[in-house]
Formats: structure tokens, sequence, C-alpha cells
């Protein structure tokens, strides 16, 4: 028996630059996990149409972004993705933490990217639930600094005005300057 919402082909086409804005919901999961001095700030490199700093500000972050694109007009403070960047755009910011829904087609170098950064203490990628067991994500979650997987309990619905079920499961991965231990895992958030 197969699980008709994570084989097959997809009905939608995907859309450009993997501009799924985030569900208010997914990011409210990690907040309990999010305990940030009030001197750090945090970057959402993909900022989209503004729905993770959207809930981030509402919580009190001094939350800073920045995208490739300008979507449905929000105000990016830099106009420019992580992945694009060679420098960080905020350099007279220090105690930074990433918080983002980076494009999964380039995931990887995405992260391996944002991990260079010397002003980032801390990481926070929303990526698919299986991410991590393809051979190609090892180095990354036996990088150093990776400290944990939470593992969201509902699948995020992606495409408004959909009615099936949503085809995958997410999880949040965080990674963090200074962590010591083996990398957890917490279900359910």
């Amino acid at each position: 028996m197969t699980d008709q919402h994570t084989v097959g082909k997809p009905k939608y086409e995907r859309v450009e630059l993997d501009f799924y804005p985030t569900p208010r919901e997914v990011t409210r999961s990690i907040l309990p996990f999010l305990p940030l001095p009030k001197n750090t700030v945090v970057w959402e490199p993909c900022a989209g149409n503004g729905a993770i700093v959207n809930v981030l500000r509402e919580e009190g972050y001094d939350a800073r972004t920045s995208d490739i694109k300008n979507y449905e007009g929000f105000e990016l403070d830099y106009r420019a993705s992580l992945y694009s960047l060679n420098a960080f755009p905020f350099p007279a910011v220090n105690n930074v933490t990433i918080v983002t829904n980076p494009p999964y087609e380039d995931s990887r170098e995405f992260i391996t990217h944002a991990l260079s950064l010397a002003n980032v203490d801390e990481w926070w990628f929303l990526l698919r639930h299986e991410w991590d067991a393809p051979a190609k994500s090892l180095p990354l979650v036996q990088h150093e600094h990776f400290m944990a997987k939470y593992v969201l309990k509902k699948r995020p619905r992606w495409i408004e005005g959909t009615t099936t079920a949503p085809r995958f499961p997410y999880a949040w991965y965080r990674w963090q300057k200074g962590y010591e231990g083996a990398p957890y895992l917490v279900y359910g958030v």
C-alpha cells in the first residue's frame, strides 16, 4: 500500500523562485524554541511577502529582510538573497539569527553558504522532513553547528484554496554556533 500524498506527480507546477509564503502557524511553531536576547537581529533572507518576518515582528523581534525579488510590494531592508551575497548585508550588526524558508531546489548550496557567514550565530531553515535523508545532506547534518530538527505536527498547506491533503511533512532544521553534543529531534511542534 502506498501513501498517495507523497508519491506520484504533483498536480501543480512549481512557482517561480520557489515562492511559497510560509503559513503563520509554521513560524509560530518555533517561537518557544527561539529565545533570542533583545540585541539579536533576526534576518529573513528569503522574505518574499513577509510571511515569516510579520510573525516575528508581532512577537517583538528585530527582524530584517532581504530577497532577490520584491513580492507583492513587501518592503525589503536589502534587495538580494543570502544565496547571491558574498558579504553580510548588515555589516554593523552582530548576534544574527537566520530564520527562513529557503528555495528547496538549491537548499543545500544555500545552507552551506549561510553557515559560512561570520556575523550569524544561529540558523533555522524550514525544509521537508526527509531533507536530511539523502547522502548529499549528510555533510550539513554532521556539521559542527547542527543542533536539532523540529518536526511539524501538521503538514503545511502551501497553495491557497487547495482542498487535497498537503503532500509532504516539514521540519525546522537548526544550527547554532557553540552548540556541543549530539543533535536532537523534537516531534510535534
